[in-house]
């Protein structure tokens, strides 16, 4: 019984590690409540971003590192391609919020505080 005591903290440390290392975090200089979690499916993992006065969802995407392109018109930004994978007549990123996907576009979607925003590539 002795022998599995090393064993089993060992497994215990190990687990409470790859816990950690997989939930985002807050970066130090940010109030917990001035974040929102940002992930980019098949592109990027969950990543909390500061949320400063006046961004938007686009803002946001920008900041989170990932290679952008996108277009602009009269209804605003339009988003072509995150991370080399680019939508056609037939797909194309879209984004949501909390599980929702708001009325507006990202260039138009003001966050709040710990707000959840996901970008999906999405196939018609």
């Amino acid at each position: 019984m002795k022998k599995r005591i090393p064993l089993m903290l060992s497994l215990a440390l190990v687990l409470v590690l790859a816990f950690v290392a997989c939930t985002p975090s807050v970066p130090p200089d940010v109030a917990p409540g001035d974040i929102v979690e940002l992930s980019i499916e098949g592109v990027l993992s969950a990543q909390v971003i500061a949320l400063l006065p006046g961004d938007t969802a686009f803002d946001l995407l920008q900041r989170s590192g990932a290679d952008v392109e996108y277009s602009t018109s009269a209804f605003g930004v339009f988003v072509t391609s995150i991370g080399g994978i680019a939508g056609d007549s037939s797909s194309a990123w879209m984004f949501y919020v909390n599980g929702e996907q708001p009325m507006v576009g990202s260039d138009s979607y003001t966050p709040g505080p710990n707000d959840v925003i996901v970008w999906r590539f999405i196939e018609f």
